[in-house]
């Protein structure tokens, strides 16, 4: 229900894009881009972002790129340099898993690959 959020709510409407390495049911409306590969757990181009970052992004040349470090927009030489350094501390580290849940996470193929299990 995240994208019918952001396209009910007048002040976002038109601002706002949901760009994530999750998936959606379907049932999806306004600007929302799913399957993002390479996915965030494995570094992707969406691993650094954070709350307030400003980015700018192409479907038709699938690119995503950071324009802004926490709402002040940049140039192409600070966003490389600002993403370098959050790399450095790298991702966050996830919670213990088991059963059919880590047998997921640890094997799941990135939907560029179809989705399946390694």
């Amino acid at each position: 229900m995240t994208t019918e959020a952001i396209v009910c709510d007048e002040r976002i409407n038109g601002s706002v894009a949901l760009i994530t390495d999750g998936r959606f049911s379907g049932a999806t409306r306004g600007a929302a881009i799913g399957h993002v590969s390479p996915e965030a757990a494995a570094g992707g181009p969406i691993a650094f972002l954070e709350d307030g970052d400003l980015i700018s992004y192409s479907v038709e040349n699938r690119t995503i790129n950071m324009t802004g470090i926490h709402g002040v927009p940049c140039t192409v030489e600070e966003a490389t340099a600002e993403l370098a350094k959050r790399a450095e501390k790298g991702i966050l580290p996830r919670e213990k898993r088991k059963g059919f849940y880590k047998l997921y996470t640890d094997h799941a193929l990135s939907a560029m690959k179809g989705a399946g299990l390694e």
